[in-house]
Parts: C-alpha cells; structure tokens; sequence
C-alpha cells in the first residue's frame, strides 16, 4: 500500500510548502537576467506575444476587441489570455510587465496543481513534491513563465482541471469545477478541446445508471454551451466563421482542410503518416524538455500504467494526452515539433507528471528514506540542468524580436506620415509600437487576407486593399520585392544572429498608393537597447 509518510504539523507543512516552490521563481529570474543581459532590457521572446499584448491594451483601454482600426475581430487563439493580460494591464499600465508577473503566477500554480494531482495518483508526498518540481523546471515552462504568451494559463487550467476531477470520491460539484476548468482551458489552447471531449465522455460513462448518466450529460452541455458557446458566436460575428482567424491562418493542410477539400487522400494521409508522427515528434520534445531524465520518465509512464496509478486515473491521463497530440497532428501537422513546444507545453506537464508517478510503482525497491530522497532529488537536479541549458536560447529569442521587430516599430511610428496605413506580415510588435493601422496580409487580424489564395496573396491582397507602405520579409512576398517599379524600398532593419524571427531582414517599401510625398531612405537605425 503507498503511504505518504507520517503527518506533519499544518505550520511545518506550510513552511515545506512555500520551500519547494521557491526554485521555479529563481529559474525564470535566472532566464530574465540572461535576456537582459544579452537584449539590454526586457522583452517578449516571440512577436506573437506582442500580439496578444496590442489586443490586450486595446481591450484594457475601452477599444474592445480591436487591433487598430475600429473593427473587431476575432484574431486571438487564447481570448482567455488576452482577457487575463487585460485585466493585468488594467492594474500596471504594462503589458509586458503584466505578462510577466501573470506568467509567473500561473506558472508555479501549474507546479503545484501538478504535485496536487500526482499526489492523487500516487500517495507519496515525495514523489507529488518531485513531480511539480520537475514540471516547474521544464525549458518549455520557464520560457511560458516569461513569454507573455498563454503557455503557463493553459497549463494550469488543463492541469487543474485533472487535479480535481481525479479528486478520490463522487461529486457533482466538483465534477462541474473539473469541466469548467477544462473549458477555459480550451479558450486558452484550442487544443485542449480534445480533453475536455474526452473528460466529458469518460463522466458520462461512469456515472452510475441512467439518471446519472442524464445529470452528467446535461452537467457537460451546460458547461460547453456557456463557456465555450460565446466564443464561438463571437467568432461568427467578428468573422462569419466559428473559430478564430488564426486557424484558418496557420492550421495548414490539416483534416477539415482537406474534409472541405474531398480529399479523401490527403485525410487518410493525416490519419496513417501525420497523426502517429505528432506522436513520435512529442516523443522527441519530451526526451529535448527532461534531458538526461528522459529515460526514467518513459520508464515511468510504462510502469504507471500497470499499477495503481492506472487505476487511479493514469490510464485516462494517458489516453487523453495520445488522443490530443494525435488530434494535433489531423488538423495542424506542422505544429507538433520539438521547437513549437508552446503548443503542447500543457501535454508535457501531463505527460511528465505521469512518468514521475510511475516512480511510485519502484518506491519500496529504494530502500531507506535517505535513498529514496536522493533518487528525487536526482530527478530534480537532472530537469533543472535542463532547464537552465534554455535560457540562451530565451535570450537570443528576446533580443531578435526586440532588435528587428521593435526597433523597426518605433522607426515606422517615428518616420511614416501619421496616419499612414501599413500592409504587414508579422503584425505583433509592429502594430503595438508603431502606432500606426496596420493590414495583416497573413489574415490573423484582418479577415479579407484569408479569402485570397495564398500564392497571391502578397499583390493581390495589397492591390485590394492599396496601403501606403508594406514591411515585409522580402522572401515571403517574392512577387511585392520584384516590383521595384511599383514598391519602393525606404528602410529595412536586420540581424545575423536570427533564432526565433520568421526573417532575418524586414523590409519598408513605399506603395504607388501612399497619400505621402517620398520618404528619403534611410540607413538602418542603430540597435536599440532599452525596450520599452
């Protein structure tokens, strides 16, 4: 039988409580001072975060869901986050102070939501307190913790909501607490909708009798209609379409690409090549975020799943874990790699906290308590040596955005014409220090790129549209950078040292549209220190 160890005094078990979590606030300090130190200041390591910050402030500052005209639209795939960040603007007029301290919250309440739930699972207050330690430490976690991105929220609620449904003891309340969790979830990472399907149908079935089976049918209705139901009338009134712009943008060739299609080809190649593959590339983000732990994980999770942690809801965890990194790899094959770990940072916790938990299966063969403490301790020390191995690459990622998004921003907000309309493809930054409307010719913020075929989309969507000035990666848009009789180049910021930016150069071209007279061009502005 799995014993927790003898109690311990309620002071005392406060005092471990608030120790062990002390390490996943110096992690992320550590990943901010190695960004600093590098950027010369703070910043987002992604302009997607910028992103979510201009909705954010817009949302914060009486505009509603704009971006920067007056239109509303649905262009956020976290509308959960951005409503969070919001209200964190609300408070410290900073949206990249808010993401900040929001991140970092969220991110140790993952940690411990995450040893709450292996402790449901296991019994052994070690291995609960190893587990959220481990989850804590992940490279993908304490880059979350400082993205301002919907990384640690998404965690937390998927994580949370496993920690009380899986709570010992039948309980409607809590049962509708779990779903709403999960829900919100959803609003967080949209790929958490295949857990929230799976937890509703796995409460459906295991309610006892008819009548138990109806209350939780109509609990799982409730809960989706009213939480889930609103975002998708918003998606149909902002868009006409029932999920955000960024979906129709980015999922690729994926399932309901190619259900619309009639590809019947391309649908059984998601199903045969693509889906096991997200598995496979999960398999390798896991074995890339635990480092040398990684064996003693998948160890882990073969054990869990043929002992009492199975029993005790690790069978579920699992299935829901396979069944939504599958699912990701019908509708959006191109997401499921180690370097996008933000899409499925909420699956590691999951994943990892199972493999943690299988160590419970071992726990009498460690011998003494000594023993047992030095082999999670082991544990720990082996995650946290990967977790530290990420912050380079966090700090070269926020120096690239700053030094050739943000830069480029403020020359654009400081040297194009006020009110000046600008065709972009990287809309982040851009728009929330540029001060200026912006044109999204990727269509996350602006609906109309979305009904002109990809390939023509650069021309054709700007002769549609005929902004003033387009900044661009000349690559993307081959056929606007050979036009040099119709687009005239004014300014271009670049780097060399280009990990995470989609380009390394970014070009400014005027438009035969512009309401402006000839911008002379100007040399590249020296880098930036201070992000603001």
């Amino acid at each position: 039988m799995l014993t927790a160890g003898p109690p311990s005094t309620a002071p005392e078990s406060r005092r471990r409580s608030v120790l062990w979590l002390l390490p996943l606030v110096l992690l992320p300090a550590f990943y901010e001072v190695a960004a600093f130190r590098l950027a010369g200041g703070l910043g987002f390591p992604l302009d997607d975060a910028w992103i979510h910050a201009q909705f954010a402030r817009n949302l914060a500052t009486g505009h509603g869901f704009t971006y920067t005209g007056t239109q509303w639209v649905a262009g956020s795939t976290a509308p959960a986050w951005t409503v969070l960040l919001a209200a964190g603007y609300v408070v410290v007029r900073s949206a990249l102070i808010a993401g900040k301290l929001l991140g970092l919250v969220l991110h140790v309440l993952t940690a411990a939501l995450t040893a709450r739930l292996v402790l449901h699972l296991t019994g052994v207050r070690g291995i609960a307190i190893t587990a959220g330690l481990v989850v804590g430490v992940l490279p993908a976690m304490t880059w979350g913790a400082m993205s301002g991105m919907e990384v640690p929220l998404a965690a937390a609620l998927v994580t949370g909501g496993f920690a009380v449904y899986l709570e010992p003891g039948p309980h409607l309340r809590r049962q509708a607490w779990a779903l709403v969790l999960l829900a919100l979830g959803v609003l967080a990472r949209p790929e958490a909708l295949v857990i929230f399907g799976i937890v509703s149908l796995h409460l459906v079935a295991t309610s006892g009798g008819v009548r138990g089976r109806t209350s939780a049918a109509g609990l799982v209705l409730l809960v989706g209609l009213s939480i889930l139901g609103p975002i998708v009338a918003f998606d149909l009134w902002t868009i006409g379409r029932p999920l955000p712009t960024t979906f129709y943008a980015k999922s690729g060739p994926g399932l309901l690409w190619a259900l619309s299609a009639g590809d019947g080809q391309q649908a059984a190649l998601l199903f045969t090549k693509h889906g096991p593959n997200a598995l496979w590339r999960f398999g390798e983000t896991m074995v890339e975020q635990v480092g040398p732990l990684a064996p003693l994980v998948f160890a882990g999770l073969v054990t869990a799943l043929a002992s009492p942690v199975r029993r005790r809801g690790g069978a579920l965890l699992a299935f829901s874990v396979l069944a939504a990194v599958f699912a990701m790899g019908l509708v959006a094959p191109q997401r499921v790699k180690p370097e996008n770990f933000r899409y499925t940072a909420q699956f590691l916790c999951l994943a990892v906290a199972l493999g943690v938990a299988g160590l419970a299966s071992w726990w009498r063969v460690f011998g003494p308590r000594w023993m047992r403490g030095a082999v999670l301790a082991a544990c720990v020390a082996s995650a946290a040596y990967a977790g530290v191995s990420g912050a380079p690459a966090y700090a070269l990622a926020v120096k690239n955005i700053t030094e050739l998004h943000v830069t480029l921003a403020e020359w654009i907000r400081d040297h194009l014409p006020p009110g000046s309309r600008i065709a972009v493809n990287d809309v982040g930054a851009l728009a929330y220090f540029g001060d200026h409307e912006v044109i999204d010719l990727e269509g996350l913020v602006s609906p109309g790129a979305l009904a002109v075929d990809r390939a023509h989309r650069g021309l054709g969507f700007t002769q549609q549209t005929q902004p003033d000035y387009v900044a661009i990666f000349p690559g993307w848009y081959p056929d606007i950078a050979a036009r040099p009789d119709l687009f005239r180049e004014v300014h271009r910021a670049s780097i060399t040292d280009n990990l995470v930016s989609a380009g390394s150069v970014i070009v400014v071209y005027s438009t035969p549209w512009t309401r402006y007279p000839p911008i002379p061009r100007a040399p590249e502005r020296p880098r930036r220190r201070w992000p603001a």
